[in-house]
């Protein structure tokens, strides 16, 4: 009897979650556009939204075993996730849907890195 070593490429990230993820990022985009063009106090409360939105999805990815710096697809990752925090705070590129451009964009790198290994 063969001994056959079966490999099982590794998802820290799997399609439920993804959507959670990007059903987080679209509702704190809305959230931020409400705030901007409906109240016009966007330009300050957006920014702690900004912050509170890093750091729920940087918690979001550490829980599932991602990391920035490690990594075959470390400099994508950290471009596309950290690029957005920073672009979030320049006031007219602030009010696109940064949040779910960059949060899609870092989950496809994450599943690329998975399937390279």
């Amino acid at each position: 009897m063969k001994n056959i070593a079966i490999t099982e490429k590794r998802k820290r990230i799997g399609a439920i979650q993804m959507m959670l993820m990007l059903g987080v990022a679209v509702m704190i985009d809305i959230i931020q556009i409400f705030f901007l063009f409906f109240f016009g106090i966007g330009l300050i409360v957006n920014r702690f939204i900004t912050i509170f939105a890093f750091m729920t999805f940087f918690l979001w990815f550490a829980l599932n075993g991602v990391t920035f710096l490690t990594g075959k697809m470390s400099k994508e990752k950290m471009f596309r996730f950290f690029g957005v925090a920073f672009g979030e705070f320049i006031p007219i590129i602030g009010s696109l849907p940064l949040w779910s451009f960059g949060i899609y964009f870092t989950i496809k790198s994450v599943r690329k890195e998975d399937e390279i290994g």
